[in-house]
C-alpha cells in the first residue's frame, strides 16, 4: 500500500474524529430517550394512578352525629352497605340557608350527593341543574316506606355529568335533593333514607 500523503492523513483523521462525535451523539440521545422514558413510567404509576391509601374516606355518620348538635333537623345520612363510600360532608351557608352536603361512591363507580336545605320549605326544582325529562314516582325502601318524589331524568342531555337523575322531595327535615350517576344508585340512597332514616320524613312529636 503507497504512503499516504500529509494531506490525506489529515483528512483520514478529521474523519475519524467526525465519526466518534457522531457515535458519541447517538449515544447521548439514546440515554436521553430511555431518562425521559422512565420518568414518564414513574410518572403514571405513582403521581397519576396513585395507592387506595391515599384516598381520603370520610367518616359520614360521625359528621352527621356531631353536626347535629347544633341543627333542629336529622341530618340525611343513610345506613349504605360497605360498598359505598362517602368523599364529603359538611354543612355551608348558600343563599337558601344552611345546607348539608354528603357526596357518596359506590365502588361500582356510582357517584350520589344528597343536598339537604336544612332552612327550606319552597319549590326544590330551583335546586335542580336544568333539562330533562321530569316526573314524578313513588319509590319504596326495602321494607316498604313508599314516598313520592319529584324525578328529573337528565340521561338524553348531552353531557349531564353528574346530574344525569336528580330527585327532590320537601321534608319535615327540609328539602331534599338527591342528584347522581345512575338511577339505580339514586334510587338506592334513597331507599336507604326511607329504611334507616325515617325521623327525616316524619311530622316531630
Amino acid at each position: 500500500m503507497a504512503d499516504l500523503s500529509p494531506a490525506e492523513i489529515a483528512e483520514a483523521k478529521a474523519e475519524a474524529r467526525r465519526l466518534r462525535r457522531q457515535r458519541q451523539t447517538t449515544k447521548n440521545l439514546v440515554a436521553s430517550i430511555v431518562a425521559t422514558l422512565a420518568i414518564v413510567v414513574f410518572l403514571v404509576l405513582v403521581v397519576a394512578r396513585p395507592s387506595d391509601s391515599f384516598r381520603e374516606t370520610i367518616d359520614y355518620h360521625a359528621v352527621a352525629q356531631e353536626l347535629s348538635t347544633n341543627s333542629a333537623s336529622p341530618l340525611a345520612a343513610p345506613q349504605l352497605d360497605p360498598s359505598w363510600s362517602a368523599n364529603r360532608a359538611d354543612i355551608r351557608d348558600e343563599q337558601s340557608g344552611q345546607v348539608w352536603t354528603l357526596g357518596l361512591i359506590s365502588s361500582s363507580g356510582d357517584f350520589v350527593k344528597i343536598s339537604q336545605h336544612l332552612d327550606f320549605d319552597g319549590d326544590l326544582s330551583a335546586f335542580a341543574v336544568e333539562g330533562g325529562v321530569d316526573s314524578t314516582e313513588i319509590i319504596s325502601g326495602t321494607t316498604n316506606h313508599p314516598l313520592e318524589w319529584a324525578i328529573r331524568d337528565r340521561s338524553e342531555v348531552e353531557n349531564p355529568g353528574n346530574d344525569v337523575i336528580i330527585a327532590w322531595r320537601n321534608t319535615p327535615a327540609g328539602g331534599l335533593v338527591v342528584s347522581g350517576t345512575s338511577k339505580p344508585g339514586v334510587l338506592s340512597v334513597i331507599a336507604a333514607l326511607h329504611d334507616s332514616q325515617q325521623a327525616l320524613f316524619e311530622e316531630a312529636k
